[in-house]
């Protein structure tokens, strides 16, 4: 079999983007179009950074959701982030498949304890940001309302503390 002829600079430019950070497939060929590379030199690059296993977008999507967990972002966030991405349904279905309903509820009421001060009633306007808040993090409806009821219910109480 003939040794595949490599364009060094698309090699190299697609390296050099690897060794900021992970990205995925798709990502990495829209940075090397910018750069005026032709699609034969991006595929070949492609075919053997795929080969050495340096773009697997299995892995960076279990990492990046990972990591968006970790930052206390909802499930809706995380599945647009990687869809934006450029990661195939199934890539994205993948990663939440381990995922209990529990575990996004925990991660909502963080960040909500987190924006709340000791003590603090939960008035109105309060419940209006938190809810804000977490609908702009990613979480759905259903758990938006159930950490504002457990907080409300707390605050009232005086049960919570951060």
């Amino acid at each position: 079999m003939p040794a595949m002829k490599i364009d060094k600079s698309a090699l190299g430019c697609a390296l050099k983007l690897l060794s900021l950070r992970m990205h995925t497939e798709h990502e990495l060929i829209k940075k090397l179009y910018a750069k005026k590379l032709s699609p034969a030199d991006i595929r070949s690059a492609l075919a053997v950074l795929k080969t050495k296993g340096l773009i697997n977008d299995a892995r960076f999507a279990k990492t990046y959701s990972e990591e968006l967990r970790r930052k206390a972002s909802g499930d809706i966030r995380i599945r647009f982030q990687l869809k934006q991405k450029g990661l195939s349904e199934q890539l994205i279905s993948e990663c939440f498949e381990k995922e209990n309903p529990e575990q996004q509820y925990e991660r909502a009421l963080e960040a909500a304890q987190m924006k709340l001060k000791p003590n603090q009633a939960l008035e109105p306007k309060e419940k209006k940001r938190l809810y804000d808040l977490l609908v702009r993090k990613g979480f759905d409806y259903e758990v938006c309302r159930k950490v504002i009821h457990q907080l409300a219910k707390c605050s009232e109480s005086n049960e919570w503390e951060p």
